[in-house]
C-alpha cells in the first residue's frame, strides 16, 4: 500500500507540473503579471509538494515506509527526492520570475517548517521503527527545505551537501532495518523485547542513522541544523524552539524504540545478523560520522554545482 500511494502521489504531480510550465510559457501568459506568478505558484507548489512530501502532502512517506521492504524505501527517499529537488531547483534557476516575488520563499519557508515540526511530533509516538524512520525523513527533508530559503546564498550549497550526507544515513537506517525484519520478521517495538543482544550491529546503525536524520551532533545530519538553527534564531526564536524540539521528538521515538530492544528475556530462536550485511552496516556508520565531523571532504565539488543555481 505504502509503494501504491507513492505511484499516486507522483502520477498526480505531473499534471500539476505540466500545468506549471504551461502557464510559465510567454505564449499563454504576460511574465510582468503579478498574478501569473501567482496561477504559476499553485501547481508548483502542489506538484512539487507531493514529490518531496511536504505539507500536507507528506503522509505517504511513513506509509512507505512501514509498507515497502527498506531497499525500496531508500531508493526513494535518497535517489527520488534528491532528483525532485533538482526539478524544483532547475525550474526555479528557469523561471527567476517566480523567486522575484516574496511569495515563493514564504511558502517554502512555511512548509518545511511545519513538515519539520510534525515529522518529529509524529516520530515521538510511533510504535515501529518503519513508521519512525518515515517521519524522521520527512522532517529532515523539512529542515533541508528551510535552508534553502534561510541560509541565502549559501542555502543551495548546504542543501546539495546534505542530501549526500542524507542519502548515506537513509541507506543505514535501511540496512539496519532490513536486517532486524529479516531476523525478528517485525520492527514493531511490542515484539522487539532482547533482539539488540542477539542483533547488535543493526541496532547501532538503525539508532545511528535516525540520530542523523535528527541533526545529533557528530553525525551527517548535524550541520545543516546546526546551520538552520543560527539562521533561524535571527529571525524568529520560537521557530528554532520549534525545530529543536523537532529533533528531540524523534530521539524520543528512537529511545522507545531501543528500550524495547534492551529487553532482558532471551531471544535465542533469532539468528544472529549475516557478516557481510554487518560489516556494510558498520561502513555506513562510520561514513556517517566522517561526513558528520569533516563536511567541508565535499565542500568543492558540491559549491562548483551549486554555482549553476544562485537562486535566493
Amino acid at each position: 500500500r505504502g509503494a501504491q500511494r507513492y505511484l499516486v502521489v507522483s502520477l498526480l504531480a505531473v499534471p500539476l507540473l505540466l500545468a506549471a510550465a504551461w502557464l510559465m510559457n510567454p505564449a499563454h501568459s504576460t511574465p510582468q503579471d503579478a498574478e501569473t506568478i501567482r496561477r504559476v505558484l499553485l501547481p508548483a507548489a502542489l506538484g512539487f509538494g507531493l514529490l518531496l512530501g511536504a505539507f500536507p502532502f507528506g503522509t505517504w512517506m511513513p506509509a512507505l515506509a512501514a509498507e515497502t521492504l527498506p531497499a525500496i524505501t531508500a531508493f526513494i527517499f535518497t535517489a527520488g527526492q534528491a532528483m525532485a529537488l533538482y526539478l524544483t531547483l532547475t525550474f526555479l534557476h528557469a523561471n527567476p520570475l517566480i523567486l522575484s516575488d516574496g511569495v515563493t520563499p514564504a511558502v517554502i519557508q512555511i512548509a518545511g517548517l511545519v513538515m519539520a515540526v510534525a515529522g518529529g511530533i509524529m516520530a515521538a509516538v510511533q510504535r515501529d521503527f518503519g513508521r519512525l524512520f518515515g517521519y524522521a525523513a520527512m522532517s529532515d527533508m523539512g529542515v533541508l527545505l528551510l535552508a534553502l530559503v534561510a541560509m541565502g546564498s549559501q542555502g543551495v550549497t548546504l542543501v546539495l551537501l546534505h542530501v549526500v550526507g542524507r542519502s548515506v544515513s537513509i541507506t543505514l537506517i535501511a540496512a539496519g532495518l532490513s536486517i532486524l525484519r529479516h531476523r525478528a520478521a517485525t520492527d514493531s517495538f511490542a515484539d522487539l523485547g532482547g533482539v539488540a543482544r542477539r542483533l547488535p550491529v543493526a541496532t547501532i546503525g538503525l539508532a545511528l542513522g535516525i540520530l542523523a536524520l535528527a541533526g545529533f551532533p557528530l553525525t551527517a545530519g548535524f550541520p545543516i541544523h546546526w546551520a538552520v538553527y543560527r539562521a533561524m534564531s535571527g529571525e524568529e526564536m520560537v521557530w528554532t524552539l520549534l525545530l529543536v524540539a523537532s529533533s528531540v521528538g524523534i530521539v524520543i521515538g528512537l529511545l522507545r524504540g531501543l528500550n524495547a530492544m534492551l529487553g532482558v528475556e532471551p531471544r535465542d530462536e533469532i539468528d544472529r545478523q549475516p557478516l557481510l550485511a554487518s560489516l556494510f552496516v558498520l561502513a555506513l556508520a562510520v561514513l556517517v560520522i566522517i561526513l558528520g565531523v569533516t563536511p567541508q571532504l565535499l565542500l568543492e565539488p558540491v559549491s562548483t554545482s551549486a554555482q549553476a543555481f544562485a537562486l535566493f
